[in-house]
């Protein structure tokens, strides 16, 4: 049997890369060549055949769901990484024919997931451990002030100046004396280690109490240690506000803009695209939120070692928003053009974006109508 022959036979099962409608009739008429283009009958695609029957061969290397061994899967993610801020070369080269590999694009997805990761764990580590510092600082303070207090109490005493006109009046000031004498000694003590600190920042962020205490001999009731939930504080109100309301307006579009491909029935019907396709896309236009939060988080950290220089990055958590929002309408222009061959792929991109927005502010609006 001839090359040609072996590669349109119709028992392998040759589907149109959009809508998967099977080809192998169309595959059966041929009788002494291959064309080198063809028109699929149920959705219009126009389909190059050599993709189709040997999509191995179009297969983009760098791209994590076609790395040969799973020992190059780590770079070829780090390459598909960096490609992504290339949408139109991306979605020229990876193409609907090539299979699509939901665990390496799963694998691809978790590894997308740990610089956010590191950076919460890098936030919130520094957050404890600045935390701690800043406690130290303040019960040295109160040593050194418990020091000259009782070195001006007992100068004055020595001097036989009265503090108070009755015996009955020394008994509080003699035990004030001994009180601010053992701070002055041995000074406070934080019952709460560096890791138990860092344990309860990074895996209880959102608990309002924290198990470390401060027994101080000054004060009768030991003082509670600074709760994980009140680590940020001291942080901008308004800078954490602006990066929540950035994050929702990110992370709704990028969940909800698939799926409102489900409100353009007349364009999705013409094309038949599979939600597989579109899934695809969605996955990897991951990328985009996941580095302008990165930032985001390294921001806030570096804002609790250094709060003077960070106030001038003030407007960098709207400029990141505003650039992911845009690179998301981007990413999905390209990709229902180039990748997904949707006719209009910038007015279906932006019409989707719009529907997602506007869903956002109905939900928010309706929350709060109803909480």
């Amino acid at each position: 049997m001839s090359n040609i022959e072996e590669s349109t036979s119709p028992v392998r099962p040759i589907r149109c890369p959009r809508c998967g409608y099977d080809q192998r009739g169309i595959v059966a008429t041929w009788k002494d060549s291959c064309p080198l283009e063809g028109t699929c009958s149920e959705c219009g695609l126009i389909i190059n055949w050599s993709e189709v029957l040997q999509p191995e061969k179009y297969e983009p290397l760098w791209c994590v769901e076609f790395a040969r061994g799973r020992a190059r899967l780590p770079n070829a993610a780090l390459r598909t990484y960096l490609r992504s801020f290339r949408p139109w070369r991306f979605w020229s080269q990876l193409k609907m024919a090539s299979l699509i590999r939901w665990r390496r694009l799963t694998t691809y997805l978790l590894l997308l997931l740990l610089p956010l990761a590191a950076g919460y764990v890098l936030l919130q580590t520094t957050a404890a451990v600045c935390t701690r510092l800043e406690w130290e600082q303040v019960m040295a303070d109160e040593q050194q002030s418990a020091t000259r207090w009782v070195t001006i109490v007992q100068q004055k005493i020595d001097a036989g100046e009265p503090f108070y006109t009755t015996p009955a009046d020394m008994q509080p000031l003699r035990q004030r004396m001994q009180a601010m004498q053992q701070l002055a000694l041995n000074g406070a003590t934080i019952r709460h280690s560096y890791a138990a600190a860092i344990f309860e920042a990074v895996f209880l962020p959102l608990r309002r109490t924290s198990k470390g205490v401060i027994t101080n001999p000054a004060a009768v009731i030991p003082y509670s240690y600074t709760p994980p939930a009140d680590l940020h504080q001291h942080l901008d109100s308004d800078r954490v506000e602006s990066a929540k309301r950035w994050g929702a307006i990110v992370l709704w579009p990028l969940i909800m803009l698939p799926l409102c491909f489900v409100l353009l029935p007349i364009s999705r019907r013409r094309a038949k695209v599979r939600w597989s396709h579109i899934w695809r896309v969605g996955a990897y236009g991951l990328f985009l939120p996941v580095t302008a939060g990165t930032i985001m988080i390294l921001t806030f950290a570096l804002e609790h070692v250094a709060k003077g220089v960070v106030e001038l990055m003030a407007p960098l958590i709207d400029l990141l928003g505003w650039i992911t929002l845009i690179g998301l309408v981007i990413w999905w222009a390209v990709a229902i053009g180039r990748y997904l061959r949707m006719p209009h792929s910038w007015a279906v991109s932006i019409i989707l974006s719009a529907m997602s927005l506007l869903l956002l502010m109905a939900w928010a609006f309706l929350g709060g109508f109803l909480f």
